[in-house]
């Protein structure tokens, strides 16, 4: 008998949101001095020759010996910006006299990698689950277990850098890096992220944590072009909710967990870019102290060199690159410092951030084996992939079980598996920046086979064409518009999808797809065109015909002019799936809308899992017996098990909530043809599930890596019990929750050519405060989820604590036969002067209970945990009165609710 006080180590992060007391200076610039250590006492005893390499010196003192070893502005600029390849010997001779101090002092180099969850893109490491996983255990020790598995492999590979974990706050279930991040809850968000990046930072890897701030959106994040030519989105915030919203989880990653590094974003934040905005520095410097460096994310975050630097920027482009249109005119680092436009305080303030963190965490006394690292040996090992499937089944929301269908008794003698999801063409990573090849991937079916053993009889039907691309069209089932096979494509020197001029081109086409800019006449470069492809589809098969687009870029399917699907504003990848209902030689009108604006400038490659840059693929498949073969195998077996899945990451936004491609369908058959099915959703966040109440089961393991098969087939035979509950809300519909309207999340396509302000009016309600607060009743809650058994819970002991805060007790009793666990959440209702929602998540206690086991657990808000922004004031404030405690399994089931009293202060 045995819990796990969650809330001790939860609670601790609600203090964080209490450091600046103080009234905060919204455009204080103290670019030019390192914010919270100023050096004191840093003098090494004489005759100490080399004091840098003493760790009896503090990190700061160290990194401060190896400034002075530096003997001028020229040495400096060296270290931050090393010379470009290329140089002529003339500029080579004048560079001799510039000394390579971090050389001559044996400073290793650190190398880094994008790795969110796991190293990224390399065929080398352990796959783990999207981050949303560990975020779904409610459980800070698995977010430690993560962050020791991401820094053992990375030290592995001889990399000291992970460009993340991502810290975004799930918005809206349109955000397509919402697997990246931790949910939709500030509370929760800050509790795992100080506990994974403590991990990584005692594991010896600087975390550079991202994206610095108030990034909720992929459509528009780069403006119409990728390459810094044109403004990104800006987000118009309350500095409440980014007080109380937003930053929380970058502040336990610097003061729990000794970040090391932070990766500002794309957006404009009121007005200025998140990489030169002195007010957000100013509060991740100055207030939080933090000590490391700050570094635009790729390619084009950073707008300015000299304006960044004085802002806070501590690396990123010093000089002109091909790829940034917004740095061409802009004075290169060096120069910029030689003509005093910034200061040599500045640069040796940046150097500092860049030593103290590698002395902190130990990279310059331990660096890793192969500094620089290739990644180039395999370094997931047997051990951390029986981790990860402890996190998968950790992470794993069970949301629905009728009838008690799982776990699988003896009474199940037979069992359909259903889906290409079970087999290895799962997905089960993102795309983008965090992809990492499932190289070790453990599918779903074998694993199943295997423990279910001989006793029972183990089926499979692949029921759908998957998330792929659809073959290319048959160009002969295709007529364009005055005569021949295929496609009229007519271009447009707009990048707008205007097609009311007369084009500037037109031939015929036999597919519409691209890999390059068309050899056109006249057509604009820099992606400034657009294509209409149009053409009567003949069909020889009845039946539910499937289309695809695969692309960048914006494009629209339209067929007999009804929208069937598309994707907008996708600087990396992206897809969509229509599937219509078509009567054989019944001709309809096809026609697809596409222009590359937004998508990157160079021909389709291959990269982050996705084809990105110029690219897009139309496919087609006719009626087949995939699904009537699914549900035939349900109606012989005794259970059906049906996999879905879902492409998601990096670029990709979501525009409804629909299962991709034919998986709706398919559940619903195979429901139809046993009831006693159940349904293994393997997404990156909220879906419509239009089949429920024609279930018994449904999981959500999220996007679950390699370990999905031992994880899964032990959930559903009952060797583990799935422990998540869900840390975003799902909607039951596409007009609930904040950000629906298009003034609130403006990144999809405008033809106007500009992208509007994205207004967060939903300010700090956000997530199940906004359903709490307009009375919405969504699918499933906030904090939702289910055990194999249940336990009996009660509270006692409610009351002010000496310093302020409010602690009680939770009991649990497991009058069951099964061992389970129980999330106890823990809610506080602020008074009406604050203005605050009705209920914040402030606590949890997660117990874990034998069978007939009685226990109980504190749990403790601190006092800083009752604090709310006053933007009157610009600081935090604790209202005096009664507040609402409230004690349940989710944000909607609440077991027990008191007050506290709360003087004045």
């Amino acid at each position: 008998m045995r819990y796990r006080a969650v809330a001790a180590m939860l609670a601790v992060s609600s203090s964080i949101m209490a450091v600046a007391s103080a009234p905060a200076h919204a455009q204080t610039s103290g670019a030019a001095t390192l914010w919270g250590t100023q050096g004191a006492g840093c003098e090494a005893p004489a005759g100490e020759a080399q004091p840098w390499r003493n760790p009896a010196h503090s990190p700061e003192c160290r990194a401060r010996f190896v400034l002075q070893q530096f003997r001028n502005l020229e040495e400096k600029l060296l270290f931050l910006s090393p010379p470009p390849a290329g140089l002529t010997d003339e500029e080579i001779a004048q560079r001799t006299v510039v000394r390579d101090v971090a050389a001559e002092l044996g400073l290793p180099k650190i190398g880094g990698s994008d790795g969110p969850a796991g190293l990224a893109r390399g065929a080398t490491a352990t796959a783990l689950p999207s981050p949303i996983a560990i975020a779904a255990s409610f459980d800070t020790g698995i977010a430690r277990q993560y962050g020791g598995v991401l820094a053992r492999e990375f030290r592995a590979a001889g990399l000291g850098n992970i460009l993340g974990p991502a810290f975004d706050i799930a918005r809206s279930w349109k955000f397509g890096r919402l697997s990246e991040s931790f949910g939709e809850d500030p509370f929760l968000t800050a509790a795992m992220s100080g506990a994974e990046v403590r991990a990584l930072s005692d594991g010896g890897v600087i975390t550079t944590m991202k994206h610095y701030a108030v990034y909720t959106q992929e459509a528009g994040r780069v403006g119409d072009q990728p390459s810094g030519s044109a403004p990104t989105g800006n987000n118009i915030v309350s500095e409440r909710a980014m007080r109380e919203i937003y930053l929380p989880g970058f502040q336990a990653a610097v003061q729990q967990g000794g970040a090391g590094g932070v990766m500002c974003s794309f957006p404009r934040i009121n007005g200025t870019y998140a990489c030169e905005n002195p007010h957000l520095f100013d509060i991740l410097k100055r207030e939080w102290g933090f000590d490391g460096t700050v570094s635009p994310d790729f390619p084009s975050a950073q707008r300015s060199i000299t304006r960044a630097v004085m802002a806070g920027l501590d690396s990123g482009f010093f000089t002109p690159v091909p790829f940034n249109a917004a740095l061409a005119k802009e004075k290169p680092l060096a120069e910029a410092a030689r003509a005093g436009d910034i200061p040599e305080a500045r640069i040796d303030d940046m150097i500092l951030r860049r030593l103290i963190p590698q002395f902190r965490i130990g990279l310059i006394d331990n660096p890793p084996a192969t500094p620089g690292g290739k990644a180039l040996a395999n370094v997931s090992t047997p051990a951390n992939r029986a981790i990860a499937a402890d996190i998968v089944a950790a992470g794993t929301v069970l949301l629905k079980n009728d009838e008690g269908i799982l776990p699988f008794g003896r009474d199940v003698r037979s069992v359909a598996v259903i889906g290409l999801q079970a087999t290895d063409k799962a997905t089960v990573v993102e795309q983008g920046s965090p992809y990492v090849r499932p190289a070790h991937l453990q599918p779903a079916l074998p694993a199943i086979r295997e423990r279910a053993g001989r006793g029972v009889r183990v089926t499979h039907a692949q029921g759908t064409l998957g998330l792929a691309p659809l073959p290319p069209v048959d160009a002969k089932q295709f007529a364009a518009p005055g005569g021949g096979a295929g496609f009229r494509a007519e271009y447009a020197a707009n990048r707008l999808l205007n097609f009311s001029a007369a084009p500037l081109a037109t031939a015929v086409v036999a597919d519409p797809s691209l890999a390059t800019s068309p050899d056109i006449a006249g057509l604009p470069g820099g992606n400034g065109w657009s294509v209409r492809y149009t053409s009567r589809f003949t069909p020889a098969e009845s039946g539910v015909h499937r289309f695809t687009l695969h692309g960048s870029g914006t494009a629209r399917l339209l067929i007999d002019g009804q929208e069937r699907g598309g994707f907008e504003l996708a600087d990396f990848g992206n897809a969509a799936f229509a599937n219509v209902a078509l009567q054989a030689g019944q001709a309809v009108d096809i026609q697809i809308e596409y222009t590359p604006r937004s998508a990157l400038r160079t021909e389709r490659q291959e990269m982050f899992g996705m084809e990105m840059g110029l690219t897009l693929r139309f496919g087609h498949a006719g009626p087949d017996q995939l699904i009537a073969e699914a549900a035939e195998a349900a109606r012989k077996a005794d259970v059906a098990v049906v996999f879905a899945g879902e492409l998601v990451g990096e670029g990709m936004d979501r525009h409804n909530l629909a299962l991709q491609g034919d998986q709706d369908r398919l559940i619903e058959a195979v429901a139809a043809a046993n009831p006693r099915t159940v349904v293994v959703l393997s997404t990156g966040g909220p879906v419509a599930m239009p089949w429920l109440g024609r279930v018994q089961g449904v999981m959500e393991t999220w996007l679950p890596g390699d370990a999905f098969g031992p994880a899964i087939a032990g959930m559903l035979f009952g060797d583990r019990e799935p422990g998540g509950r869900l840390p975003v809300t799902f909607p039951a519909d596409e007009t609930q929750g904040p950000a629906t309207e298009r003034r609130q999340y403006p990144g999809l396509y405008e033809p106007s050519g500009t992208l509007g302000d994205a207004y967060f009016e939903e300010g700090i309600f956000v997530g199940y405060r906004y359903w709490d607060q307009h009375g919405q009743v969504p699918l499933f809650p906030f904090g939702y989820g289910l055990g194999y058994g249940s336990a009996e819970l009660a509270v006692a002991d409610v009351s002010l604590t000496a310093d302020g805060g409010i602690s009680g007790t939770i009991q649990a009793h497991n009058a069951g036969s099964r061992a389970t666990n129980a999330v106890v959440q823990v809610y506080l209702g602020l008074p009406a002067v604050a203005g605050s929602p009705p209920k914040e998540l402030k606590a949890v206690v997660k117990l874990e209970l034998e069978p007939g086991a009685r226990s109980s657990a504190p749990f403790t808000v601190p006092a800083d945990g009752l604090k709310y922004w006053d933007e009157k004031e610009n600081t935090w404030r604790t209202a005096p009165g009664t507040y609402r405690v409230m004690v349940g399994r989710s944000s909607r089931d609440i077991i027990w609710e008191g007050t506290v009293e709360v003087p004045a202060e």
